[in-house]
């Protein structure tokens, strides 16, 4: 409920985020912070180089993929940094975004509370709670790149834009791609079977590369960069659990190649966005 709830306020245009558009950034922001903070989560004690998770699944990125949550968070502190001294700037221009970056940051904190040994049993829970975190961000995202590619002259500089626009713009392309991986690691919990699971994990594939190829379409240009890292990291890691065993090596092995090939998917869509006489993510990207 409360992750639909989320989604049905990110639609809305509010007039609150109007009055108060800074409030609403860093009131999100810390909830943000603050969520992932607490231990307890099945992530929380896990080396990178030893991503071990209680569930079979045969979506698992290697470690070194979640390496990107340090540029991400560096990035977004950067970029409240900037709305927080361009009051009459930035932060005003961004403020119809501003409910969005709330709702879908009060999204991962209900995440953060799901994806806990509690929940072991109703994985849909986190799943959904992904899902809507990444919906949340996408829409927020949106309504920024229109609101800089309309922005009048002289409100704000390109490098500020930037600052704000690009991490949340990984963070959206990346809790898109964990969403899927949630997704396949609840197929596997729930015992569903070697053919479905692995109809789940093709399925994710195909997904994957058409959510990215429509984030690159709406000028999301990192969001879709970061669903390719996931895709790359997904063709080095590691199926666990009886699913794995009864696929064999050879499949295991091909679900690999075809990971890989789907981030090169991906990357082609970028290329050939950007090729375009008119890509409206141009302005920020060069």
């Amino acid at each position: 409920m409360g992750a639909g709830l989320c989604v049905c306020l990110a639609l809305r245009s509010s007039d609150s985020a109007r009055r108060s558009p800074q409030a609403l950034q860093v009131i999100g922001f810390a909830i943000n912070v603050v969520s992932v903070s607490i231990p307890g989560r099945f992530d929380s004690d896990i080396e990178p180089g030893n991503m071990s998770f209680p569930w079979p699944t045969l979506v698992s990125p290697a470690g070194f993929a979640f390496a990107i949550w340090a540029i991400i968070y560096i990035g977004e502190i950067a970029g409240m940094a900037v709305l927080v001294a361009s009051k009459d700037s930035v932060a005003a221009a961004a403020s119809p975004s501003s409910l969005a970056w709330l709702c879908a940051n009060v999204a991962q904190c209900l995440w953060c509370a799901s994806f806990r040994p509690w929940a072991l049993e109703r994985m849909w829970l986190s799943s959904s709670c992904l899902a809507a975190t990444a919906f949340c961000l996408i829409v927020s995202q949106s309504h920024l790149i229109e609101l800089c590619a309309h922005a009048p002259a002289g409100i704000a500089a390109p490098w500020q834009w930037a600052l704000v626009i690009w991490p949340r713009s990984l963070h959206a392309g990346w809790v898109t791609a964990a969403t899927l991986v949630n997704l396949n690691a609840w197929a596997g919990k729930a015992t569903l079977g070697a053919p479905t699971a692995l109809a789940c994990a093709i399925m994710s594939l195909v997904g994957a590369v058409g959510l990215a190829d429509a984030y690159a379409a709406r000028g999301l240009a990192l969001s879709a960069l970061a669903v390719a890292w996931a895709l790359f990291a997904v063709s080095k890691g590691e199926a666990v659990g009886a699913d794995a065993v009864a696929l064999g090596p050879v499949a295991l092995a091909g679900f690999a190649r075809a990971a890989g090939a789907s981030a090169l998917l991906v990357l082609a869509s970028l290329a050939y966005r950007w090729a375009a006489p008119i890509a409206p993510w141009k302005q920020l990207y060069g």
